[in-house]
């Protein structure tokens, strides 16, 4: 690929690494400076933690070194209005949200209808459009 096509310059892959584009959001990027690389790291142990019980979603279970502890500062922050456990398992792959298959239940996603002219949310539709519905409408945190 040419670079005046790479759309996000030097930052762009323009080939194929190994488990790309599957894999893309889970790395960072190749030119990433040192300044950068940790709260990337950060952000993403974070996107993998469980918000219930403080668990990483590659967590090998091992107890050494090589796997990733529970995130105790994280542990109990469902919240009243959850639409999953943790972002990773909406956001697969560290990407956007994929919709689900044709004819397949909507449980990663969360869909606002109904609303009146100022765009407040009929509260009736609420529980038809929400994975996990709790009382009153759900908003993803």
């Amino acid at each position: 690929m040419p670079t005046n096509a790479w759309l996000g310059g030097k930052t762009t892959l323009p080939y194929q690494y190994s488990n790309e584009p599957s894999n893309r959001f889970k790395e960072t990027a190749g030119n990433i400076s040192p300044t950068n690389a940790q709260p990337f790291m950060l952000g993403r142990r974070l996107h993998h933690t469980d918000f219930g019980n403080g668990l990483h979603s590659e967590r090998d279970g091992t107890g050494t070194e090589t796997d990733n502890p529970i995130f105790t500062e994280q542990i109990g922050k469902l919240g009243p209005k959850f639409v999953n456990r943790s972002c990773v398992a909406c956001h697969v792959g560290n990407g956007r949200a994929l919709p689900p298959a044709v004819g397949a239940p909507m449980i990663q996603s969360v869909v606002h209808v109904g609303s009146d002219a100022n765009g407040t949310r009929i509260r009736s539709l609420a529980p038809c459009c929400s994975p996990s519905p709790p009382a009153g409408p759900t908003r993803a945190m």
